[in-house]
């Protein structure tokens, strides 16, 4: 397909390729919240949301990382049930757990950023620790718990799970890509 340029010789985006990568996105994140487990006694559940989240911001354009994410927290944050557990509504960005799925955007900025200078592991590990430095700030301070109590609950029993999902993700982007 020929790319439509300007006057100036910059290239016009496909508008409907955009489009259909942010709905794509935003229906990734939505399904990758029902596949979740519950560990008894922890508010965070296990999901494959991270797996999405990676996935977009290492494969989407920045912009399209960034839009698709946001219209996710946005569509859920209004109320409908796309988040882990079938839930939606501000609760549950500004409530304990609220800092994971904020965290989700902040990587979603980040990974492009570092990739251009660190590479795709450690971009992906960048936005990975900044799911978790966000989530586990929330979690501590809506749960009035200390900080290692909050590292107990709301980081170590995640990181086999995600790390599994970060190689996943690193090895098909390097494909992909050509990282």
């Amino acid at each position: 397909m020929e790319k439509v340029t300007n006057a100036l010789g910059t290239v016009i985006p496909d508008i409907a390729s955009d489009i259909l990568q942010i709905i794509f996105g935003v229906i990734s994140l939505f399904l990758s919240a029902f596949v979740y487990i519950y560990i008894p006694g922890n508010p965070v559940p296990i999901t494959l949301q991270v797996f999405s989240v990676l996935m977009i911001a290492s494969i989407f354009s920045e912009r399209n990382g960034l839009l698709a994410t946001f219209s996710y927290l946005l569509i859920g944050g209004i109320g409908l049930p796309i988040f882990a557990g079938a839930t939606g509504g501000l609760s549950h960005l500004f409530g304990p757990t609220g800092g994971y799925l904020i965290g989700f955007l902040v990587a979603v900025y980040i990974i492009p950023r570092f990739r251009k200078h660190k590479g795709i592991f450690l971009s992906l590990s960048a936005g990975l620790l900044s799911i978790y430095f966000l989530g586990w700030a929330q979690l501590s301070f809506f749960l009035h718990m200390n900080f290692s109590k909050a590292f107990s609950l709301g980081i170590l029993p995640f990181i086999i799970y995600d790390f599994i999902k970060l190689l996943t993700v690193y090895f098909i982007a390097k494909r992909k890509r050509g990282f």
